[in-house]
């Protein structure tokens, strides 16, 4: 958790001072991977958990999706969370 917060504040400050986002559009951005990233990563694991499409996940596959769900959520660190510290 500590360790996504602390990526997802220097990749919002990267939006920022590099690709020159505005403060309001690298929120937005981060926000939206913080609620879209666990959606399509829980959909694609209850999908390939079903045997969708001829896959089928591994245990150690299906948790590496998860913690991939858990780590976006981390997103609105610097997304919604920050919005009161402008």
């Amino acid at each position: 958790g500590a360790v996504g917060s602390l990526a997802a504040g220097a990749a919002c400050d990267a939006l920022v001072s590099s690709l020159h986002f505005r403060r309001t559009d690298a929120r937005k951005v981060m926000q939206s991977v913080a609620l879209g990233g666990p959606a399509l990563a829980m959909l694609a694991l209850c999908l390939l958990s079903a045997g969708a499409g001829g896959l089928q996940l591994e245990r150690d596959e299906a948790e590496a999706l998860f913690v991939v769900a858990v780590g976006c959520q981390a997103g609105s660190a610097a997304g919604d969370g920050c919005g009161a510290q402008d």
